[in-house]
């Protein structure tokens, strides 16, 4: 409670930051691509070519020890997604969570899987809750389609089942501060049939937690140029049908909050099908950051404008932070007015925008 006044407190200052330059604030966001190894082939992403491209591209990771060199320059940051590539390939995953959380003190960590290493996630996931008692944890599962279907776009054969034996081995563990949910992609692979998907998630898993997004185009999926994304008419079905079922949908723990998020972003997301701009500034490079596996800082998954690296830098991320470099970076991006659907930079923006902040709380007192 104190960590959320604290971060509420800082909004007009990253107002000022966006608007002046002053005060320099430290990001309350943050994104940790740990590796960019994945044992799926995705129809939506290729981020699994890099090493097969480059097998050595494993060993320029960022290590356990680099990681906490970072952590300690970052300052208290607020929410962090730990991710890849599929993050629990790293056999250090849960040592370098623990880390976070140990030196900067985060109040929400979130870690998106494809679910595919049932025994790796468990034990990794009930070392990381065993050592982080005041930790509110988000595990996001992706699940893109029923049986062989999901087999399929997922490009690894068995992951359907693969899927089950993790969410139900998950499921077992029995902690108020941790949020199993799943996660889907909305492509041209599964749109026709996502009703159904729907229903079935709803009724065989039943997780704390359920979000969707539409397939993005993004520099770091390597998937430029691809066709991935139902058309305009047909995603807006999409997201009217789901949208009218998760204002029914009843959830417990960190999932009320993260429903109270995702009901303005996916009304934002139809706003922006239909106008090509969400209806809030953009704040990435100010308020929140991404940081890929060789300690390249980016301000979004989506832009990828290089702020700097951090072993340049000394593993110094403050320095790096206020830098001339990321300056410029802010300057050009605050010029290019950009608008986009990426998911988490989107949760900070609507916290810094007035008019979303009490439709949030709208959410959560009456879509709950």
């Amino acid at each position: 409670m104190i960590k959320t006044c604290k971060l509420i407190s800082k909004i007009p200052g990253y107002y000022l930051f966006r608007t002046i330059n002053y005060p320099r604030l430290l990001p309350n966001n943050m994104v940790f691509v740990t590796t960019y190894k994945c044992n799926s082939k995705c129809k939506a992403c290729n981020i699994w070519r890099a090493y097969i491209k480059n097998p050595d591209e494993e060993n320029k990771e960022l290590t356990l020890e680099e990681y906490k060199k970072i952590f300690r320059t970052i300052g208290s940051s607020y929410w962090a997604t730990v991710g890849g590539g599929e993050p629990f390939l790293r056999e250090d995953i849960d040592k370098i969570i623990i880390s976070l959380y140990e030196i900067a003190r985060p109040k929400i960590i979130n870690i998106p899987s494809n679910g595919s290493l049932p025994d790796i996630t468990y034990s990794k996931i009930k070392n990381i809750l065993k050592n982080c008692e005041d930790l509110k944890l988000i595990l996001n599962l992706s699940l893109d389609h029923i049986g062989v279907k999901n087999d399929n776009i997922r490009g690894l054969n068995g992951s359907f089942e693969l899927f089950k034996d993790t969410i139900n081995k998950l499921k077992k563990i029995k902690n108020n501060n941790f949020t199993l949910g799943i996660h889907t992609v909305v492509s041209k692979y599964n749109y026709k049939e996502f009703e159904q998907i729907y229903d079935y998630i709803k009724k065989f898993f039943n997780p704390d937690s359920y979000i969707i997004e539409n397939a993005q185009i993004r520099r770091e999926f390597m998937n430029n140029g691809a066709y991935i994304s139902p058309d305009k008419k047909d995603l807006l079905r999409t997201l009217n049908f789901f949208i009218s079922r998760l204002k029914r949908d009843r959830y417990k723990k960190l999932g009320r909050l993260v429903k109270a998020f995702r009901l303005n972003y996916y009304s934002s997301i139809k706003q922006f099908i239909q106008t090509g701009q969400m209806p809030y500034k953009c704040y990435a490079g100010f308020s929140s950051c991404q940081i890929n596996p060789y300690g390249d800082v980016w301000v979004c998954a989506i832009k990828n404008y290089l702020m700097g690296n951090l072993r340049q830098k000394n593993y110094n991320f403050r320095k790096l932070w206020i830098s001339q470099k990321a300056e410029a970076v802010r300057e050009k991006m605050k010029s290019a007015n950009c608008s986009c659907t990426l998911a988490n930079t989107s949760y900070t923006n609507m916290l810094m925008d007035t008019k979303m902040k009490f439709k949030i709380l709208w959410n959560l007192i009456f879509n709950m």
